[in-house]
C-alpha cells in the first residue's frame, strides 16, 4: 500500500531506528529472527507460500530446542535438587515477583532469533525503581547503564504507550507515557522509551505469569531479559538453566514443571 516497510538482517535489529520509521506514518514489519539466523525461516515461508499459494503468518518463534520431563529430573536427580523441587505453581512466582525476587525461566522450546520471549528468560519486577541495577549487578555483570525491556500484556499496551502497536518480539521501541514512567521505571530508557515486547494468550507461560502478576500488582507489565550471563549464550538445556542459576544471584528458577529456589 505504499506505507507498509518490512525490514530483514543486522540492522534491523536497531529498535530506536524502527521507532523512528514507525513515527514517520510507516507500517513496520521487522522479522523476528533477523540477521543471516533467519535465512532458513525466510526460505521456509516462501516455499510454503509457493506450494499453498498463500503467506503463513508466523504464530510465534518458539522453534527451537526443547525439555522434556525425563531429562529434567535426571537433571535434578544428580544434582541433589529433586527432593526440594516443587511443582510450578504460577500465582506463587507471581507473588514472589511482586516481592521483589528475580526468577529464571528455561520452559518449552526455546527461542529463535535474538530476543527471548518467556521461554530461556529472567522475569523481575519493573514497578521497583532499583531493579535494573540489581540485575546489572547481580546476575548480568554489566555495565549499570544497560537497560532492560517490559514484556506487556498487549490488552495493557495502550495505558502504557503512546501510539501503541502490538510488537510480540522486542524488534521496535515506544515512547512510554507518564504513567508507564511512573509505575514501570525499571524498563523506561532515559530518552523515555522501551523495548517492547507485547504478550498474547497464545505465548503460554509468560501470558499466564503476566496475569497473575497483575492481579496482584495492578499492572501486566514485567522485565523480561535473556536467561545468560555476560558473555555467555542463553541457556538451552536444563542442565544450562540450573549452572547458571548457581552462578549468579537469580533467586527462583523455573525448569519445566518444576520450581527451585534457594
Amino acid at each position: 500500500d505504499g506505507n507498509s516497510i518490512a525490514l530483514a538482517g543486522g540492522c534491523a535489529l536497531n529498535c530506536q531506528a524502527n521507532l523512528r520509521i514507525q513515527e514517520h506514518g510507516f507500517n513496520v514489519y521487522v522479522s523476528p529472527v533477523s540477521s543471516d539466523r533467519g535465512l532458513a525461516l525466510g526460505s521456509a515461508l516462501a516455499v510454503n507460500e509457493d506450494l499453498v499459494g498463500k503467506a503463513k503468518k508466523l504464530e510465534g518463534i518458539c522453534y527451537g530446542q526443547g525439555l522434556d520431563n525425563d531429562s529434567i529430573s535426571k537433571e535434578l536427580s544428580n544434582n541433589g535438587l529433586i527432593q526440594s523441587a516443587k511443582p510450578l505453581d504460577i500465582n506463587s512466582i507471581a507473588r514472589h515477583l511482586y516481592n521483589g525476587k528475580i526468577v529464571g525461566v528455561c520452559y518449552g522450546r526455546s527461542e529463535a532469533g535474538a530476543r527471548a520471549l518467556g521461554s530461556r528468560s529472567i522475569l523481575a519486577s519493573a514497578q521497583k525503581p532499583n531493579m535494573k541495577d540489581e540485575l546489572n549487578k547481580r546476575i548480568k555483570y554489566r555495565e549499570k547503564f544497560r537497560p532492560f525491556a517490559p514484556a506487556v500484556l498487549d490488552e495493557d499496551g495502550d495505558k502504557l504507550f503512546e501510539n501503541y502497536k502490538t510488537s510480540r518480539y522486542m524488534t521496535r521501541n515506544l515512547r512510554a507515557n507518564k504513567y508507564a514512567v511512573n509505575n514501570i521505571p525499571a524498563c523506561v530508557h532515559i530518552d523515555g522509551t522501551a523495548r517492547v515486547q507485547s504478550v498474547i494468550d497464545q505465548d503460554g507461560l509468560i501470558y499466564k505469569i503476566l496475569k497473575s502478576y497483575k492481579e496482584i500488582s495492578g499492572i501486566g507489565v514485567l522485565i523480561n531479559t535473556s536467561f545468560n550471563l555476560k558473555g555467555q549464550p542463553i541457556v538451552q538445556t536444563a542442565r544450562d538453566s540450573i549452572g547458571t542459576f548457581f552462578q549468579c544471584g537469580i533467586d527462583i528458577l523455573i525448569v519445566g514443571d518444576y520450581v527451585i529456589t534457594k
